[in-house]
């Protein structure tokens, strides 16, 4: 699983094309909002890839067994 941990509110276009989900994030100093975003990624088990703005995990740390507890909602399995 890999994950861009550049922040939308950040974005290019970002309030044009995610306005709904950028409404309320905060707007702080980018590299602020990117660590962030990334020690949430941590709390859903994901590294860094050195370096770069992704996070990496193994697809079993985002299997429904361990999703339904991550607020604020689960990761459905289809």
């Amino acid at each position: 699983m890999l994950l861009n941990a550049d922040p939308l509110q950040h974005r290019p276009r970002g309030y044009d094309d995610f306005d709904d989900e950028v409404r309320d994030l905060p707007w702080n100093a980018t590299a602020e909002d990117m660590a962030r975003l990334m020690d949430h990624f941590r709390g859903w088990g994901m590294q860094r890839l050195p370096r770069t703005k992704f996070m990496v995990s193994a697809p079993a740390t985002l299997a429904a067994s361990v999703a339904s507890a991550w607020p604020p909602c689960p990761v459905l399995d289809y």
